[in-house]
């Protein structure tokens, strides 16, 4: 047994001794196996996570994105949510000042059309009293008469200038005022300046003086009515505050760009304190001035407006008991002479249309027209007093008159008989006279004589008043109330023209077209 056992312990380790060495080689080599199995399953692993990692980045990076996305969108929309507040808070401030701005316009044509109305409203009456006190004073009067008429005339002038200026100042407030630019002759300005102050100074023993600069150009450009306006203003002031001495209207050139205008006096003089309250509104150098001479103290606030206007300045040197010298300084461009000799007739008192209009009379070509010794006017007036006025004023200068009291009865005249003038009402019952005188210049009308001189008649005194009485086809334009001097001026002006026949149109000296008259067939 003993032995058998070992022999079988001999044959196992004989067959261990055989097996050892494959079995090792082969465990190593499985072992080899397994590493290199696991390590491959390691990089199968470890490449899974990486592109699992990859993954979760890519999409952690798209979540990023969509984040900051979502972010913008957000910040985009707040942005066009916030513009979109902004511009409708914009859009309601604009509507509102839009409304704003359309009642301010409406309340400024309120305004000008009650300006409008005020001022025809009171012109008419202030017409009739006036024409008739200058009738009066031509009649057999005794010096008490006399007087009392003398004064009527002169408180109805001074209601007209307050009128005159209280209706400028009202436009300048406005926004309505304005200039224009136009070739005009300054040196001519002077002239009517001192034609229409001169009886005024004359009669307070005031020498009236004018020095015009050589250097300066014949013509200018500038608006001649309001250089008129603000000349007439301080010139007059200067003949009312001066009981002696003289007065100097003068004009000097500064540089080539610039003409300085100035009104010296050798009146009473005010004092620098005084003298820098002149140019506010309702406001005078003196309290005591305005109960002795009158005025409103508005009319050196509607001259410095005037002169801002035209791009210059205004402004006066004085002292007490040595006068003063009132000023204004204004661009200077030459310019181009007149083609005609015309002057503009503005809305302003009778004696200065009366002094304008005498260089008015428009240039025509051909011969002389013959006048019958009394030519046959017809007077276009619905006011009762203002046909009598305007009546026994032309029967004075020796004129047969007809008398229409609206556009339609004109019309029904003018279809009837020839006319040599016209004197036309603006504001009438059934046909104004714009709508009258557009229908006698229509050649397809029944009109005997489409070519008659109008001139308008009106208390409309506004300078746009002006502008639609030429639109419309009128020749002239006179603002009511009308002197007898003015009114033979004017009828002169057209009557005595010459070539009525197919005269083309004038320009007067303000821009304002002028038809000029034809001789009727």
């Amino acid at each position: 047994m003993i032995k058998m056992r070992g022999q079988q312990l001999h044959i196992l380790k004989r067959l261990v001794r055989r097996l050892s060495r494959p079995l090792a080689h082969g465990i190593l080599a499985g072992a080899a196996v397994l590493v290199i199995s696991s390590l491959g399953l390691f990089y199968v692993w470890h490449s899974a996570r990486e592109v699992q990692l990859d993954a979760v980045r890519t999409e952690l990076a798209q979540l990023a994105r969509i984040a900051a996305i979502r972010r913008v969108g957000i910040g985009a929309f707040a942005a066009v949510a916030l513009m979109s507040v902004l511009a409708g808070i914009v859009v309601l401030r604009l509507s509102r000042t839009a409304q704003r701005v359309q009642r301010a316009q409406a309340a400024s044509r309120a305004k000008s059309e009650l300006l409008a109305v005020m001022s025809h409203e009171i012109r008419t009456p202030i017409s009739g009293v006036l024409g008739f006190a200058n009738l009066l004073l031509d009649t057999p009067l005794n010096p008490e008469q006399r007087e009392f008429a003398e004064t009527v005339q002169r408180s109805g002038d001074a209601l007209l200038t307050v009128i005159n200026d209280v209706l400028d100042y009202s436009k300048m407030e406005a926004g309505r005022m304005t200039v224009e630019q136009i070739d005009m002759s300054l040196q001519s300005v002077f002239d009517g300046v001192r034609a229409i102050l001169q009886p005024a100074a004359l009669e307070r023993g005031v020498v009236m003086n004018i020095e015009y600069d050589t250097r300066l150009p014949q013509y200018i450009k500038g608006d001649p009515v309001r250089i008129h306006q603000v000349l007439l203003n301080l010139a007059g002031n200067a003949v009312k505050f001066t009981d002696h001495g003289s007065v100097l209207i003068a004009a000097q050139e500064i540089d080539a760009t610039h003409v300085k205008i100035s009104v010296t006096d050798s009146g009473f003089g005010i004092s620098e304190e005084q003298a820098a309250k002149l140019f506010q509104s309702y406001v005078q150098a003196d309290t005591s001035i305005g109960r002795r001479f009158g005025g409103t103290g508005l009319g050196l606030v509607i001259s410095k407006t005037l002169v801002e206007l035209m791009g210059g300045e205004i402004g006066v040197l004085s002292r007490p008991g040595a006068g003063s010298m009132f000023w204004f300084v204004l661009p200077l461009q030459a310019g181009t002479p007149l083609t005609h000799a015309a002057a503009a007739i503005e809305v302003a008192a009778p004696e200065e249309e009366a002094a304008r209009v005498q260089a008015a009379a428009p240039v025509a070509v051909g011969g002389p027209v013959e006048v019958a010794a009394r030519p046959q006017l017809l007077l276009v007036e619905d006011n009762f007093v203002n046909q009598r006025v305007a009546l026994y004023m032309l029967a004075k200068l020796n004129y047969q008159v007809d008398v229409a009291t609206t556009g339609v009865e004109a019309l029904e005249r003018l279809s009837k008989t020839r006319y040599q003038l016209i004197l036309m009402d603006c504001q009438m019952p059934e046909m104004d006279g714009f709508e009258a005188t557009r229908r006698i210049r229509d050649r397809g009308s029944a009109m005997l004589d489409h070519e008659v001189p109008i001139v308008a008649m009106t208390a409309n005194a506004f300078p746009e008043d002006r502008v639609r009485a030429i639109a419309s086809g009128m020749n002239d334009f006179l603002s009511k109330p009308v002197d007898q001097a003015t009114l033979s001026a004017v009828i002169e002006k057209w009557l005595g023209a010459q070539g009525r026949a197919a005269a083309s149109p004038v320009q007067s000296a303000d821009g304002i077209p002028v038809r000029a008259a034809a001789t009727a067939s």
